[in-house]
């Protein structure tokens, strides 16, 4: 029976049918209309070019409904496979009611102490067998270890002894070359003969342990009869239940490839279901495993101990409007991660965040009739029409931009780390402000004039929104979902968003496969400004009123997010979705501090901590992969 099952399995080239099946159908209809395109061209008539025309359409009509009957076909095997899988279980199940009712054997306490014996006695017999050639196999690996380090250093000391040596260039060179070709042989050969030993040891250990899985599962059927008969069944059952589900499986990811969008959204979560469980499961089989796990989800732990601990001291924290307010906080500081993220990527940062942001939300106020009472504002903003509120955050996202330009020109023309870099722009732009502000130079103060009617387009433009379910959701948390899904296309389906990742995990050997460094690094901050001065186009409908401070400190929490989200610092790492969580995971954070009514000093303890342990994890993952 099994044997037939497997034989019914799908193959690797099959599960692909459908797909390749959809794309030559598409490539079909598109040679169809070249084929029809063509025809014009042969002299035809009328009547014989409809003929024509109908033949190469109903030939089309065939390999269409081939494609839907394969598709359909693929859906019912996969719904048979599925039926198999619960008749089994059914099946299995039945059986091992069928073994509580009528296995009442029970061993007497001669039987359990003779077991017990024998089990003892072949128990001490393996683990001296397997101790022996452990030992040896050890004692083998250390030789070979010694012999390659004693030959390895008397091949370098005659190395440096024929560097040294006078003699003609030619000549030395090839001695050199053949001695560290030797060198390398030596080593190549003992770490081929020490990965062997390894494996052999390996597979020692694996066998003992089989051998005493074995020894212990005789000793439980005379000691546990019952429980250890139910288990050999349970195995059974899953033995006969794996190919089952391998061809349900491979079914399920063929027609999954072309099913409609719902199936394939259930389809992703399913699989990351299983992948996350698998995880999960592997960090409890031993110890090394598990210390592995909790510092690797140390950040989560931390995040989920704060929601354990808010919700017990503040139980009316824990509610649907807790929830909508922590993701509307994200969508506010979404824009300023997905920025930062780029520059990240490229293994840098960008110091000017925080000062962008605040300049862009200063000038949108003051364009926009909307800042702090006797703060700069022109004074015929007040009464432009509602499309000035479009034309102002274009304005201010170019000027971002501009920032952002300089910040990727002086990082990629001069090589300057950009801590420097936009350490000075950050020290520039706050300057302007501070001029823009204070001095009043680019025009005449003007109090703000609350209530005009470009003060309410942009209110409502950026602020407005809609109920749910009693709970607001204003405009910038859709305004966020569509920057998400715009970053994540240029990260992952454009050319610039490849070489972002490239230049950040090796600038030169970018250069060499024909990537620009220069025009990468330049437009990756553009992004990143833009993103900035898009954020501070938001801030004053959120926060209310720019003036010289805001923005000051702003870079800290975007980047804290980023890193949270997995965005390395070592460059090259980084996802669209991790820094979407990541900024979700700070606001939760936040959130909590708040509803405990922690104190601000507190608070950025708890900040400080998860950046030291996020980047900490992040170096640890980059040394184990170096």
């Amino acid at each position: 029976m099994e044997a037939a099952i497997k034989e019914e399995q799908v193959t690797p080239e099959e599960e692909l049918t459908l797909t390749r099946q959809l794309s030559d159908l598409k490539n079909d209809k598109r040679e169809c209309k070249g084929k029809i395109y063509d025809l014009q061209f042969d002299g035809l008539s009328e009547a014989d070019f409809a003929s024509a025309k109908q033949a190469i359409l109903d030939e089309h009509e065939q390999k269409a409904k081939a494609y839907k009957e394969n598709v359909e076909k693929v859906r019912l095997d996969l719904i048979e496979t599925n039926n198999q899988i619960k008749a089994k279980k059914a099946d299995l199940k039945k059986a091992i009611e069928e073994i509580k009712a009528n296995n009442t054997y029970v061993a007497s306490p001669e039987e359990v102490s003779k077991a017990n014996a024998d089990y003892n006695q072949k128990k001490q017999l393996e683990d001296a067998a397997y101790a022996e050639k452990l030992t040896a196999l050890k004692a083998d690996l250390a030789k070979i270890k010694e012999t390659s380090s004693v030959q390895t250093k008397e091949l370098w000391a005659e190395f440096k002894r024929v560097k040294k040596t006078p003699m003609k260039r030619a000549e030395k060179a090839t001695k050199l070359d053949e001695l560290k070709s030797e060198i390398y042989r030596v080593s190549g050969a003992a770490d081929l003969e020490a990965l062997e030993k390894r494996h052999a040891i390996e597979d020692l250990t694996k066998t003992h342990k089989e051998i005493l899985a074995q020894y212990k599962n005789e000793l439980d059927l005379v000691e546990k009869h019952l429980a250890t008969v139910i288990k050999e069944k349970k195995e059974e059952g899953r033995k006969e239940l794996s190919p089952l589900r391998q061809k349900a499986d491979a079914l399920r990811q063929n027609y999954g490839a072309v099913a409609n969008p719902a199936y394939k959204f259930g389809l992703f979560w399913r699989n990351w279901g299983i992948g996350f469980a698998e995880r999960q499961k592997k960090a409890f089989t031993n110890w090394d495993a598990f210390k592995d796990w909790l510092v690797h989800n140390a950040i989560y732990l931390i995040v989920l101990l704060m929601i354990v601990v808010t919700a017990c001291i503040r139980p009316n924290w824990v509610n649907f409007n807790t929830v909508v307010s922590i993701v509307i906080a994200t969508a506010a500081i979404l824009p300023m991660s997905l920025g930062v993220a780029g520059p990240i990527v490229l293994a840098g940062t960008d110091l000017s965040l925080g000062r962008i942001y605040g300049f862009t939300a200063v000038m949108a106020g003051s364009l926009l009739a909307y800042t702090s009472s006797g703060q700069f504002v022109y004074p015929w903003v007040t009464s432009m029409p509602w499309i000035w509120v479009i034309a102002v955050m274009l304005i201010v996202s170019g000027i971002g931009g501009i920032f952002g330009f300089l910040n990727g020109f002086f990082t990629a023309k001069f090589s300057i780390h950009p801590f420097i870099v936009t350490l000075g722009t950050q020290l520039i732009v706050y300057g302007l402000v501070t001029l823009f502000v204070s001095e009043g130079i680019f025009g005449n103060n003007l109090s703000a004039s609350f209530g005009t009617p470009i003060f309410e387009h942009y209110y409502n433009f950026v602020n407005g929104g809609f109920q749910v379910g009693g709970t607001r959701i204003p405009y910038y948390v859709f305004y966020a979902i569509i920057i998400v899904a715009v970053v994540w296309f240029i990260w992952n389906k454009t050319k610039f968003g490849k070489s972002m990742f490239a230049v950040g995990c090796n600038p030169e050997a970018a250069n060499v496969s024909g990537i620009s460094a220069m025009k990468t690094i330049i437009l990756t901050f553009v992004l990143a400004g833009i993103l900035y001065g898009f954020a501070g186009f938001e801030y004053n409908p959120i926060y209310g009123g720019a003036y010289t401070g805001t923005g000051q400190g702003g870079e800290l929490d975007p980047i804290t997010a980023a890193v949270i989200g997995g965005v390395s610092f070592t460059g090259g790492i980084g996802k669209v979705s991790g820094v979407v969580f990541g900024s979700f995971l700070l606001q939760i954070i936040s959130n909590c501090l708040v509803a405990l009514q922690a104190p601000p000093a507190y608070t950025s303890l708890v900040k400080g901590a998860i950046i030291l342990i996020a980047v900490s994890l992040d170096m640890k993952k980059y040394i184990v992969k170096k």
